[in-house]
């Protein structure tokens, strides 16, 4: 299942720094094209 395969910690931590850099550059871009 789903669970059992993000279930260590290391696993979600990575998945979420992934998540959170696609995240920061994408609304860096959205802003960036907002005030320019």
């Amino acid at each position: 299942t789903l669970k059992a395969r993000w279930a260590t910690n290391a696993d979600r931590s990575e998945l979420t720094e992934h998540w959170l850099k696609l995240f920061i550059r994408s609304d860096y871009a959205g802003n960036a094209l907002v005030h320019h």
